[in-house]
C-alpha cells in the first residue's frame, strides 16, 4: 500500500512538473511529438509500478490497467491545466477598468453597452466602491462543476470560482444564478440582501456557518424578518452584509426595489455605506440589521 501511495504521489508530482513554465506541454522541445512521447513513457513506467503492486506480469500488457492509467493521466493533466489557467488569469487589482458614478459594474472597455463619461481607475479601486464585474465585457464567476454562472464570486458559499466571459459559461451549458443574477444578466446583483437561516433558528445570519449552524437556507432578508427572526449578534456585522445605496442618497437599503432607492444603485458592504454617512432606510428592512449610526 505504501508503494501505491508513492506511485500516486509520483504521478501527481510529475504531471505538475511538466506543467511548470518552461517545461509545460507545448513549450517543451519537440512540441506535440514530445507531449505524446512523454505520455507514453510516463504511463509505461507507471504501469510497471502498478503491475508489480498488483502482482500482474508487466511483460504482458493488461489493457484494463493501461486504459485506467492513461485515463488518470489525461484527467490529472486536464485538472492541472485548469488550475494553472486560473492562476495565470488571477488579477492583482492593478489593471485599468472603467466605471460610471451610478453604474453597478466595472468594465474592461469605456463604451460597453453605450455607457458614456466613464472614469478610468484600477480594478482594486472599483471593487472598493462596490462595483461588480460587468458580465458582458469582463465576465461572470463559476466553478467547473457548477450549473450556474454568478455575479458574485462567493455566492452561496461558492469557493475557487473562475472569472470567464459569460458566453464561455453559456457554451458549457451554464445558466444565470437565480440567487445573485435573478435569472437575468442585466440584473447582475441580488434584489435583496441575502441571509442564512437554520430551520429551527431564531436568528438570521450573514455567514452560512456561523457558530456551527448546518444546512442553513439562503433567503431574502424580508423572508427572514417575516418569519420572526432577528439579526444574529455574532455574524450580522456591517463588514459581512451587502446592502444597496447610491452615492448621493442618505440611506442604505436591503432591497434594490425600495421606493426610496434610485434604479442605478450599487451593491456594497454595509460598512462602506456607513463610512460615507448613510443610515438605515426607514422603509425597507435595513433597520432589522441593527447597525448603529456611524458604526
Amino acid at each position: 500500500m505504501e508503494r501505491t501511495k508513492r506511485a500516486a504521489l509520483m504521478l501527481a508530482a510529475l504531471i505538475l512538473l511538466v506543467m511548470l513554465p518552461g517545461g509545460s506541454r507545448g513549450e517543451a522541445p519537440g512540441g506535440e511529438e514530445f507531449d505524446a512521447e512523454f505520455r507514453r513513457e510516463f504511463c509505461a513506467l507507471f504501469y510497471e509500478i502498478m503491475a508489480g503492486e498488483l502482482g500482474i506480469d508487466a511483460s504482458e500488457p493488461n489493457e484494463g490497467l493501461l486504459s485506467a492509467i492513461y485515463g488518470a493521466y489525461d484527467d490529472a493533466y486536464e485538472r492541472a491545466s485548469e488550475a494553472l489557467t486560473a492562476s495565470e488569469d488571477a488579477d492583482d487589482g492593478t489593471r485599468s477598468v472603467f466605471v460610471t458614478s451610478g453604474g453597478i459594474f466595472y468594465h474592461s472597455v469605456p463604451d460597453c453597452g453605450g455607457i458614456v463619461n466613464a472614469t478610468e481607475m484600477t480594478q482594486a479601486a472599483a471593487l472598493q466602491r462596490g462595483k461588480l464585474p460587468c458580465p458582458v465585457c469582463v465576465g461572470c464567476y463559476a466553478t467547473p462543476d457548477d450549473v450556474w454562472y454568478h455575479a458574485i464570486s462567493n455566492c452561496s458559499g461558492m469557493q475557487h470560482a473562475q472569472l470567464r466571459p459569460v458566453d464561455e459559461w453559456k457554451a458549457q451549458g451554464k445558466t444565470a444564478c437565480p440567487v445573485c443574477m435573478q435569472g437575468s444578466i442585466r440584473a447582475g446583483i441580488p434584489t435583496e440582501t441575502q441571509v442564512f437561516c437554520a430551520a429551527s433558528g431564531r436568528y438570521f445570519h450573514a455567514l452560512s456557518d456561523c457558530t456551527g449552524i448546518r444546512d442553513a437556507d439562503q433567503m431574502n432578508i424580508s423572508e427572514a424578518v417575516s418569519s420572526g427572526r432577528s439579526a444574529c449578534p455574532r455574524c450580522v456585522d456591517p463588514s459581512n452584509v451587502y446592502v444597496f445605496a447610491v452615492p448621493d442618497g442618505p440611506w442604505y437599503h436591503t432591497s434594490a426595489a425600495c421606493p426610496e432607492l434610485e434604479t442605478n444603485c450599487s451593491c456594497v458592504k454595509a460598512n462602506i455605506a456607513i463610512k460615507f454617512g448613510k443610515t438605515a432606510c426607514p422603509l425597507c428592512n435595513a433597520g432589522a440589521l441593527g447597525f448603529a449610526d456611524g458604526q
